[in-house]
């Protein structure tokens, strides 16, 4: 790969990047080591990389793992950052036929998932403890032979999918190297920090489900790597991926590790997780209401997480069962109708149509929000997010954790952008059109507060409060402006003072 220059204070730096040579291999380790090496020492590390180097090695396949990194021009040892990538076979089907194609990658996407209360994860059966089918602990000599036939099933289900022309299908394979890696990596954790290296890789289920997992010492987690069943009858498939989960779970206690974590899970088992954490901060004591009303809301939700969410929102602030069974039972089945419920509930409570969600190419801060609602209604808001949840009623969803507010589904947007709206519809142009005045005062005030000399740059005042929408509007005005209406005299006006402001010269 050719060379970068970078220009520094002393004159031009050049870097190359480029797989890891043996004399650079020690520093790429030295430099991952000081960002994901703790609980190991700085030594034990090295020693680690090592270990999975030559583990890697025994794959089958050279170059199964790679190092690569950043390095100086004149002095190739002086490493500045590295990665690595590690194979992943990927079968992907397209119009005509199927195909395998290797990949290289370092790609882990998780869904953490705290499995706490697991028996009531999947109340929708109704079942306890002792209905639970056995299950059996596998080691490694066990990981192949599994492997291999998922991914003889896997080939089967991929065969069977629909797709249109230029349409692509692609699953990655667990296939039992990147399976027996990450055990390989598990095992060299345990025996340097506990004497002792985990043997239990797996567990299996009724033949036809099983669960493979690895034990990640340094986030204090087991992972779930891949889950499996084959079982046909939905009521024992459900069972038995509950006792393979429990299976892990009691894995995960034996070592100390504070969560089990799930990588990929199914719709189903997504939801049954997401109902039991959240009926768990209801009101509600007893094990068999919660159960009841676990069942409930699967019945309500039917199958759409998004209605999930929904409902457990409604149901937040309910106190006590019967009145939680009441509301229930008094939400409507399909998400048209809940939106129609929450504007004629808005329009009761005479709240005000505010646009700027929906119009927005990025979600807002809940300041960025009130900046725009204060521009847009030329109101001060005493609360911001208090006053957004009032004005936006329940169309709107505020992350707490990200400050992030959002419209709760694509399916709202759509709905607030048609007539079945009545008077809260948002006209996608008068949308953008607000977004774009509110922009450009955003930008007018940011500039007056720019002298126009440049030496006079160290009287600038600070910006004053409103520029909290400052980063937005410098980012998207452009987008608003090509979406609005060029027959708008007030943009037009409003523009033109902008463009013309001395600062900008």
């Amino acid at each position: 790969m050719p060379p970068t220059t970078i220009p520094t204070p002393h004159g031009p730096l050049l870097i190359y990047f480029g797989e890891a040579k043996d004399e650079q291999i020690l520093s790429c380790h030295g430099l991952t080591g000081v960002a994901f090496g703790q609980p190991l020492s700085s030594a034990d590390y090295i020693k680690r990389e090592d270990f999975m180097m030559r583990l890697a090695s025994k794959q089958g396949e050279q170059r199964w793992w790679r190092i690569w990194c950043v390095f100086l021009g004149e002095y190739p040892g002086r490493v500045l950052a590295s990665c690595k990538t590690t194979r992943r076979d990927m079968l992907m089907k397209e119009p005509s036929e199927g195909k395998f194609y290797l990949r290289y990658g370092w790609t882990p996407v998780y869904t953490p998932e705290l499995f706490l209360h697991i028996q009531k994860s999947f109340s929708e059966t109704n079942w306890g403890h002792l209905k639970l089918p056995p299950i059996s602990i596998l080691h490694a000599k066990d990981v192949r032979p599994l492997c291999e036939r998922d991914i003889i099933a896997l080939r089967s289900d991929i065969s069977h999918v629909r797709i249109g022309e230029g349409e692509i299908v692609m699953t990655l394979l667990p296939t039992a190297e990147l399976i027996g890696w990450l055990h390989g990596r598990a095992e060299f954790f345990g025996l340097n920090l506990f004497d002792k290296i985990p043997f239990n890789k797996e567990a299996i289920c009724e033949e036809d489900s099983w669960v493979f997992w690895h034990h990640d010492f340094r986030k204090r987690c087991l992972y779930i790597q891949r889950m499996r069943s084959d079982e046909q009858e939905r009521e024992l498939k459900i069972r038995c991926l509950a006792a393979l989960l429990i299976a892990a779970r009691r894995e995960a206690e034996t070592w100390g590790l504070s969560f089990l974590d799930s990588w990929d899970t199914s719709p189903q088992l997504h939801d049954a997780l997401y109902i039991s954490r959240r009926i768990e901060d209801l009101p509600i004591d007893g094990e068999e209401e919660q159960i009841e009303l676990a069942n409930k809301i699967k019945a309500k939700c039917n199958s759409c997480f998004l209605w999930v969410r929904l409902i457990m929102d409604e149901l937040e602030g309910v106190y006590g069962y019967e009145t939680i069974a009441q509301v229930l039972d008094e939400l409507p089945a399909v998400m048209l109708s809940y939106y129609n419920r929450a504007v004629i509930e808005m329009a009761r409570r005479r709240e005000i149509p505010v646009t700027g969600p929906v119009p927005a190419a990025q979600p807002l801060t809940v300041l960025e929000l009130s900046v725009a609602i204060e521009q847009e209604l030329k109101i001060k808001l005493s609360s911001h997010q208090g006053d957004i949840e009032g004005l936006c009623g329940q169309l709107v969803s505020i992350d707490a954790s990200k400050d992030l507010v959002q419209i709760v589904h694509a399916t709202a947007r759509e709905f607030l952008l048609s007539d079945e709206a009545g008077e809260f519809k948002v006209s996608n142009t008068k949308g953008n059109e607000d977004m774009t005045l509110a922009c450009i005062k955003i930008l007018s005030k940011s500039a007056a507060m720019i002298p126009p000399r440049s030496h006079l740059l160290e009287n600038k005042r600070s910006l004053p409060p409103s520029s909290a929408l400052l980063e937005y509007a410098t980012v998207y005005f452009s987008e608003h402006v090509f979406a609005a209406s060029t027959s708008d005299n007030q943009i037009l006006q409003e523009l033109c003072l902008f463009l013309t402001n001395s600062a900008l010269k």
